[in-house]
């Protein structure tokens, strides 16, 4: 058995809605012109593959149930049409957008010679996303050397961008439904302010309107956790020390700044945390959520 890590950004994919974040059944396609895609061939039926989505984890792993390679490639557009007709994938969003990405300046430079793999993944949604370094190339389909918990360590690759399949995880875990347009999620620190938006603990879904009024203002949870945290804490400014302590009293669980300074001191901070272990990180802001909305049971610390 040999394992493999699927690389997938969802926005470019057409991976849109609950159905292709969720376990069972699914059909994935890689491309290549020119050549047949990397580790077509050596892919094999009951191969484990990784699922992974760029800036954000491994969030699903599934066996290999069956695999279809092109026997010969596409050359005209003809050829293209008449391939996603009988394609397993029966998704006309990632089709489309491999035209506009790929096939159409194959056909204007007139050197479409595109070979396609098609597998079928009986998957399923980890508990617990893998975080890993994206520094294994380019190639969207990547040999491991083995099982990929033993990388769990890896170092975070920070991002504000909220990943969609961290977004949709997030729609279930709430119940929240997807085509709604009352809630959407948040982050927590604000990404104008450095807040990730790749980290579950510093998202949380609010209505619509709170979060666009919201906009870029400080929860007061950032600088109680600041304070707690005492090896982060120490290396903040001597004038941010003091502004913290200077303010304290002031910081009541659910509220906001909004002021300038308090924005300035948001960004030291999160510099600073950015920097810590992903262990570290994901305690940080677990407890940021848990003084800023309560109703949220935080694993790391039990102070209310």
């Amino acid at each position: 058995m040999n394992y493999f890590l699927l690389k997938r950004n969802p926005d470019i994919a057409g991976r849109i809605g609950k159905k292709f974040t969720s376990s069972g059944i699914h059909w994935y396609v890689n491309t290549k012109n020119g050549g047949y895609p990397s580790h077509s061939k050596s892919l094999e039926v009951n191969d484990v593959v990784y699922l992974y989505e760029k800036n954000y984890a491994v969030w699903g792993k599934g066996k290999v149930k069956e695999k279809v390679l092109s026997t010969k490639p596409l050359k005209n557009i003809e050829d293209f049409l008449r391939y996603v007709d009988k394609s397993n994938l029966k998704n006309r969003t990632y089709w489309g957008q491999l035209f506009l990405d790929k096939i159409k300046n194959c056909l204007i430079k007139k050197n479409l010679n595109l070979y396609i793999c098609e597998f079928k993944l009986d998957q399923e949604v980890l508990d617990s996303p893998i975080i890993i370094n994206d520094n294994k190339g380019q190639n969207s389909l990547q040999k491991l050397s083995g099982p990929l918990e033993s990388e769990k360590e890896a170092n975070l690759v920070w991002s504000e961008n909220i990943p969609s399949t961290l977004r949709f995880k997030l729609y279930m875990y709430y119940q929240i439904e997807f085509k709604t347009f009352l809630f959407d999620i948040d982050h927590v620190v604000p990404s104008s302010l450095g807040g990730p938006g790749n980290i579950e603990e510093n998202l949380y879904p609010l209505p619509y309107g709170i979060n666009r009024k919201k906009s870029d203002w400080v929860p007061n949870g950032l600088f109680v956790t600041a304070i707690r945290h005492r090896k982060i804490f120490d290396k903040i400014s001597k004038k941010a020390q003091s502004f913290l302590n200077r303010n304290i009293s002031d910081y009541k669980r659910g509220e906001f700044k909004s002021d300038n300074d308090s924005k300035e001191v948001a960004k030291e901070l999160i510099n600073l945390v950015r920097l810590q272990d992903i262990k570290t990180i994901k305690e940080f802001f677990s407890e940021i959520k848990d003084f800023q909305y309560p109703i949220i049971k935080c694993e790391y610390c039990d102070r209310r």
